[in-house]
């Protein structure tokens, strides 16, 4: 995977010595005092305030089955309580949280979470978080902190809201000394490993650290195969030569031959983590090649023999594929391709073949689902390598994702393309940012997004069983979100990539895998962006398609791109649209006083993007019937993701202002009818003269991924 450097590791090695100290005890752990979820189908100690109805039900849940559901109140301080005098500490500092939901067809409201202070004699009461609005289509998280003060004899935590009537759900209450998290799994799930028992096997990246306590247990219980995230790697096997550390490694090994779980070793053979004495002779000079084989052969079958019979598989070599070394054929131009050319490659897997030949092995790398370019370079390497003979049994898609991208189609074509060669592909090194772009960072876990990780996981593990004849293996990163390499690459931020929580628990990532009907209904990134989901109507008509404006556009609506996803100010447009049957007609005025296609980049261009999901199911990544049509102020045309379509009629025109863009689309999938409607965008791009994109202007989408996310698309209405 594409991770750390020397410094980087080094960094890895003090903060994996610094969790050891966390996690043997010589800190001080904090311990959750309050948790209930309520899953035991008990009230869990929680009572009336006041004459109201409290029952757990299994309708509704915040994570697994079950809430506590409040009815017949009659006051607001009405609704459940429970006493915690005896869980806190004067003068200590808690944090607080409840997750609440209103029953389905009740409108929004507010509820607020208290404490009552009792000294013995009088009461009075302090507000912890709220008021908060809440509805009947999401849970929302009440949340605050709270100092225990001194002088009182009890304290009763409760839920309550100004509508009087108002009944509600509550979930998973938990109360934490501030600023501490208590690592606990969660023993009555179901295990991700036995639902893809059938399927494939189910792993996680670890560290030694994380081979006792709780992490050990989540081992144990979700996962079935293991593979070492940094101490297999070169640097930390051989770091000198012929003084090999084997200490750590073994650990894992013995760890996973205890437990019955398999092992992905990782990695033989990597440029970022190949000790320099590698490539120098004993004064220094360069390393001759026969030597420099010799100590690749040397180490790898001390390696791989040291764990025969209990390493199944290998990442012989890791990330050799860069597209942008053009002097190399699209090899990686590190120092093993330098001193022996692409036979390194060779050469590699045949001595880790030599050593166990009932290993499998395999090519590891990244962005193997986003790039194309890199995919068929991978696909011709693989391809080369097998016509000599070379015993490659498989390649390893790593899939560092985020909630947006690559799009599920592409994920798949890199699958079929890999498996025409009849060759094994295991995901190995599978997590999802909740960050598209590098300068991102959320102080707060932002639930909207984990919802959307969720429905994304789920997507893709329906597409992973899909191709489970092929898929052997699927690896996490990592375990849960207390130990990710994300938190400080490629920047230092929080993330939360994985299936579990940092305190262990499961997240809507892990219900997309086990359980997705218990996830929420996704959020628009509209909704997201405080913004409004446009809709406009397009009349029925059929102009002819020569950029001169026709009586005909004049019953149809107007629509502006006057929102700016780059830039604040450059080209803009008025569009009209139009429809019949088969296709969508667009007619463009753009005002653009300086016209440029000096960019090679098509979308860097002056032009004009429609954007259309035809089922309008706003789907975080692109279905078969969305797509993306561009045209210049030339009328050449561009598409994205798909190739050309004959469907795409287009005209344009030079004016006083700028340009005209007229356009007819036939629909791919439907037969539009009055009454129907689509998902929708256009926008601007605008070079205004240096060869760059400076602006770009749409109708709604402000995310700026349009063209490969449909969540944001307005509405388009067929009227007559």
């Amino acid at each position: 995977m594409k991770k750390y450097g020397k410094k980087g590791f080094w960094f890895i090695t003090v903060l994996a010595l610094l969790l050891i100290l966390v996690n043997t005890g010589l800190t001080v752990k904090a311990v959750e005092v309050l948790n209930s979820d309520f899953e035991n189908k008990k009230l869990e100690n929680w009572i009336p305030r006041g004459d109201v109805n409290l029952k757990v039900v299994s309708t509704e849940a915040h994570q697994g089955d079950c809430s506590l559901l409040t009815t017949g109140r009659i006051y607001g301080w009405n609704g459940p309580s429970i006493n915690i005098q005896d869980l806190v500490t004067e003068g200590k500092k808690y944090d607080i949280i409840a997750w609440v939901k209103l029953p389905a067809g009740h409108p929004e409201d507010e509820l607020i979470m208290s404490i009552e202070k009792n000294n013995g004699e009088s009461s009075s009461w302090d507000r912890v978080a709220g008021p908060v609005i809440v509805g009947s289509d999401k849970w929302v998280e009440l949340k605050g902190e709270y100092v225990i003060p001194g002088g009182y004899e009890r304290f009763t935590l409760y839920i309550e809201s100004p509508n009087t009537t108002l009944e509600y759900y509550l979930d998973d209450v938990s109360i934490t000394p501030a600023g501490v998290v208590k690592k606990e799994i969660q023993e009555d799930l179901q295990s991700v490993t036995e639902l893809y028992k059938g399927d494939f096997l189910i792993g996680a990246a670890v560290e030694p650290y994380q081979l006792s306590g709780e992490h050990a247990k989540l081992l144990k219980k979700h996962y079935n195969s293991l593979t070492a995230e940094n101490v297999m790697k070169p640097q930390s096997l051989q770091p000198e030569e012929d003084k090999f550390t084997f200490q750590e490694a073994d650990r894992i090994v013995d760890f996973a031959q205890k437990n019955g779980l398999q092992v992905r070793g990782h990695t033989l053979l990597w440029h970022q983590q190949s000790p320099d004495w590698f490539f120098e002779d004993s004064g220094g000079g360069k390393v001759s090649r026969i030597k420099l084989l010799r100590r690749l052969k040397r180490h790898i079958q001390t390696v791989v023999n040291r764990y025969k019979g209990k390493i199944y598989a290998w990442d012989v070599v890791n990330e050799v594929i860069d597209p942008s070394s053009k002097e190399t054929n699209g090899l990686r131009n590190n120092k093993w391709y330098q001193f022996l050319g692409e036979d390194y490659i060779a050469k590699a897997f045949e001595y880790a073949h030599e050593a166990d030949p009932e290993a499998k092995l395999f090519i590891n790398d990244y962005n193997l689902a986003s790039n194309p370019g890199k995919r068929d370079l991978m696909y011709n390497l693989v391809k080369r390598l097998k016509e000599k003979g070379v015993p490659i049994d498989g390649i390893g898609m790593q899939m560092h994702v985020n909630v947006y991208d690559p799009r599920i189609a592409e994920v798949e074509k890199a699958i079929k393309k890999f498996a025409s060669l009849g060759v094994e592909v295991q995901i190995t090194e599978l997590d999802m940012s909740v960050y598209m772009k590098k300068s991102q960072s959320y102080n707060e876990k932002p639930e909207d997004i984990l919802i959307k990780q969720g429905h994304r996981y789920k997507e893709l593990f329906e597409l992973f069983k899909k191709y489970s004849n092929v898929i052997t293996s699927v690896t996490f990163w990592g375990m849960a979100d207390d130990h990710t390499w994300l938190t400080t690459w490629p920047v230092q931020r929080n993330n939360w990539p994985l299936l579990f929580d940092k305190g262990l628990k499961a997240k809507y990532a892990y219900w997309g895998l086990v359980a997705p009907d218990k996830l929420p209904i996704m959020i628009n990134k509209a909704e997201e962006q405080k913004g409004i989901l446009k809709t406009t109507k397009a009349v029925k008509g059929t102009p002819v398609i020569d950029a001169e404006y026709d009586d005909i556009w004049d019953s149809a609506a107007v629509i502006s791109t006057d929102v700016w996803v780059e830039g604040d100010s450059g080209a803009i447009a008025k569009i009209r649209t139009m429809w019949n049957e088969n296709h969508l007609y667009i007619y463009a005025d753009v005002t653009d006083p300086v016209l440029s296609k000096e960019n090679g980049n098509t979308w860097e261009q002056d032009s004009i993007e429609i954007f259309i999901d035809e089922n309008n199911n706003k789907s975080l990544s692109y279905e078969d019937e969305d797509s993306q049509y561009r045209v210049n102020f030339s009328n050449e045309q561009s598409f994205d993701p798909n190739p050309v379509r004959p469907g795409f009629v287009t005209a344009t025109r030079k004016t006083d202002k700028g340009y005209v863009v007229e356009a007819a689309i036939e629909f791919l999938t439907i037969k539009a009818k009055e009454g129907n409607s689509i998902g929708f965008d256009i926008q601007v791009n605008d070079d205004q003269g240096n060869g760059s994109r400076a602006s770009v202007a749409i109708w709604n989408d402000l995310s700026g991924i349009s063209w490969k996310d449909t969540s944001g698309f307005g509405n388009l209405i067929f009227v007559e």
